[in-house]
C-alpha cells in the first residue's frame, strides 16, 4: 500500500507508470501476453516451460526434469541447469490456474516494472533529478532484448532485473550508510546470477572494486563510507560466492548423474570455434545483435556519456572509475569466453547491459554535482525526450517483426526505421514444421494420444520445442539418428508409443515407412502414427 500512496503523491512516478504503460501498449504487449512462444529462440524459452510445467506435475525441486526424454539412457527427463527457483514458483502458481503461458508473461513483464521502479529510485537519488530519472529508466525499456525476453519464458531479464534492484539497494547503502541496503545489494547480485551466470558480472566487479580498495586503504579513504565494515562485507559476499557455487556444483553432479544436459553451465570461447564459425558469429553481431540491444542513436548518446566522462574523469570518485572500468572490461572478457554466442544468441547480451547503464548514471550524478546547468538545460531535455521518442517507435516495430508469425513480413506496414539486415532475420523467424504442434494438445486427446504417452516427433531438432507445445513427453532429432533403425528399437523399448512428422517426405524413408502401419489421425500437417506391434486383420 505504501508504493500506491508513494506513487500518487509523486510526480515522477506518475509520469514513470505513464510512460510505462504507454511504452508496454505500443510494443502490443497485451495482444503477446496471450500468445504461444514466439518462434525466435523457441528452443531454450520452451525447455523453460518444459521445467515448469514438470513442477506443476509435481516435481520436486532439487529434481528439475524437461519433456524430452534424454537422461538416464533414454528413460526420464532429469537434468539441471541455472537455478530453477522461478521455474518452481510459477509450477506452483500454474498448479491454481492451470498452465498458464499467459500468467508466465504477465510475472515476466511485473517483474521488469519492479526493476525500472528500482532504476528510476536509484537514478533519482544520484541525478537529483525526476526527469532524468523517468526517461533514463524507460529508455532501458526501448532495448528489443528487454522488451522481447520480459514477455519471454528466459531467465535472462528477470536476472537482469534482480542486479538493477541490487543497484538500488547499493546507492541507497551509499547514501544512507545502512547496513541492511549492502545486504539486501549483495542478496540481489546473488540471486540473479543463480538465476543466470552472466548476472554475476556486478558481483565480480564489486568484489574486484573491493580487493583493491583493501590492497590500497590509504587511496580509498576518503571513500571508506561507501561500503560497511569489513566483517560485514566479506562474511555477505563469501555468503553470495558459496550460494552461487554450490548451486552450479550440485548442476554438474546431477547432470553426470542422470547424464542428461538440456544446457550447459560453461563456457563457450572464442578460441574452440572455427574461422568459419567466427566469422559468421561476428557478422550477424555486427550487423544484427548490436541492434537488438539498442538503436544507434543510443550507442551514440552513450558514447557521448562516455567522452565526457573521461575528459572529466579527475571529478570522479576512484571507486566508481574503478567499477565503470571493470564492467567494461568483465564484458569484453565475457565476450571472449563466450564468443558463440554472438551468432544468433541475443539473450546472452541483456545481463552484460549494465555495462551500459553504470556509466550512463555516472554521468548523471556528475552533472548533477558539477554541471547542474546542464543538468536543467530545456535543449538536452529535448534531445533526451526525442530520443526516448523514437527508441519508443524502433521497439514497438521490432516487436512487431518478431511476433509476425503467421505469415511472411509487409515493409508497407513497418516503420522504415529498422535495420537493413533485421529484415530477413525476423522474416524468416516462423515456426515451420512446429506450426501444427502449437494447437495439438487437444487433437491428440481426440486421438486417443493422452498426456502420459510417449511420442516420437520427427521434424524437430530442439530439446523440447514440439514436446511442449503437444504437451507430451517424448522425444525430438535431438541426439536421435532416423537413418538408423535401432533408433527406433531403442525408443519403443524405452516406451515410445506414437510417432509424429509434419514433412512428407518421412513416407518415402526406407527406415521410416515400414513404422506407418497404423494411422491414428492428422492434425494439420501432423501425422501420427501408433508405433505397437497391433495384429493386421484378417
Amino acid at each position: 500500500m505504501k508504493v500506491f500512496e508513494r506513487i500518487r503523491t509523486d510526480r515522477g512516478a506518475l509520469w514513470l507508470v505513464a510512460g510505462f504503460i504507454l511504452l508496454f501498449s505500443i510494443d502490443e504487449g497485451g495482444r503477446i501476453l496471450h500468445t504461444r512462444p514466439a518462434p525466435f529462440h523457441i528452443w531454450r524459452q520452451t525447455d523453460c516451460l518444459s521445467l515448469t510445467a514438470n513442477y506443476c506435475s509435481g516435481q520436486p525441486f532439487l529434481q528439475p526434469a524437461i519433456y524430452s526424454q534424454i537422461a538416464d539412457d533414454g528413460y526420464s527427463g532429469l537434468s539441471a541447469g541455472e537455478f530453477p527457483l522461478i521455474y518452481w514458483t510459477m509450477g506452483q502458481l500454474w498448479k491454481l490456474t492451470g498452465p498458464s503461458e499467459f500468467a508466465y508473461r504477465l510475472f515476466g513483464i511485473l517483474l521488469h516494472f519492479l526493476a525500472t521502479w528500482a532504476c528510476y529510485q536509484a537514478l533519482r537519488r544520484l541525478s537529483g533529478s525526476d526527469f532524468w530519472a523517468v526517461t533514463s529508466a524507460l529508455l532501458l525499456y526501448t532495448s528489443p532484448v528487454i522488451v522481447y525476453y520480459s514477455m519471454g519464458f528466459l531467465t535472462d531479464v528477470p536476472a537482469f532485473d534482480l542486479v538493477l534492484v541490487g543497484w538500488y539497494f547499493l546507492v541507497r547503502h551509499t547514501l544512507e550508510r545502512r547496513s541492511r541496503f549492502w545486504v539486501l545489494a549483495v542478496a540481489c547480485f546473488a540471486l540473479a546470477a543463480l538465476l543466470k551466470v552472466s548476472a554475476g558480472i556486478s558481483l565480480v566487479a564489486l568484489i574486484a572494486v573491493l580487493a583493491i580498495g583493501s590492497a590500497a586503504p590509504r587511496r580509498f579513504r576518503p571513500y571508506r563510507h561507501m561500503w560497511p565494515g569489513a566483517r560485514l562485507v566479506w562474511s555477505s559476499i563469501a555468503l553470495a560466492v558459496l550460494a552461487i557455487l554450490s548451486w552450479y556444483i550440485y548442476a554438474e553432479w546431477y547432470n553426470d548423474l542422470h547424464n542428461g544436459r538440456y544446457t550447459f553451465n560453461n563456457i563457450w570461447p572464442l578460441w574452440e570455434m572455427t574461422p568459419a564459425e567466427v566469422e559468421r558469429a561476428w557478422t550477424w553481431a555486427r550487423q544484427v545483435l548490436v541492434f537488438q540491444v539498442f538503436d544507434t542513436s543510443v550507442w551514440v548518446a552513450l558514447g557521448l556519456a562516455v567522452i565526457v566522462l573521461v575528459m572529466n574523469s579527475g571529478q570522479l570518485p576512484l571507486p566508481v572509475i574503478l567499477l565503470n572500468v571493470l564492467l567494461v572490461v568483465g564484458v569484453m572478457l565475457y565476450t571472449v569466453l563466450w564468443f558463440h554466442a554472438l551468432d544468433r544468441h541475443d539473450y546472452y547480451f541483456i545481463n552484460p547491459m549494465i555495462a551500459l547503464l553504470v556509466p550512463w548514471a555516472t554521468l548523471l550524478w556528475w552533472l548533477h554535482n558539477y554541471r547542474p546547468r546542464w543538468s536543467r538545460s530545456p535543449f538536452l531535455k529535448g534531445a533526451f525526450v526525442a530520443l526516448l521518442v523514437f527508441n519508443g517507435a524502433y521497439a514497438a516495430n521490432n516487436m512487431r517483426m518478431r511476433y509476425t508469425v503467421d505469415k511472411p513480413l509487409d515493409k508497407e506496414k513497418l516503420l522504415p526505421i529498422y535495420h537493413e539486415h533485421e529484415f530477413p532475420v525476423w522474416d524468416l523467424a516462423q515456426y515451420w514444421t512446429l506450426t501444427s504442434t502449437l494447437d495439438m494438445g487437444p487433437a491428440l486427446d481426440a486421438m486417443g494420444v493422452g498426456r502420459n504417452a510417449r511420442v516420437i516427433f520427427l521434424d524437430d531438432v530442439s530439446i523440447n520445442a514440439a514436446l511442449y507445445l503437444m504437451d507430451r513427453k517424448g522425444n525430438t532429432n535431438y541426439g536421435n539418428d532416423w537413418s538408423d533403425p535401432d533408433t527406433f528399437d531403442r525408443l519403443k523399448q524405452r516406451g515410445a508409443r506414437y510417432l509424429i512428422f509434419t514433412e512428407d517426405h518421412w513416407f518415402k524413408d526406407p527406415v521410416v515407412a515400414p513404422l506407418l502401419k497404423h494411422p491414428v489421425g492428422q492434425h494439420r500437417w501432423a501425422h501420427v502414427f501408433d508405433l505397437r506391434e497391433i495384429a493386421d486383420p484378417g
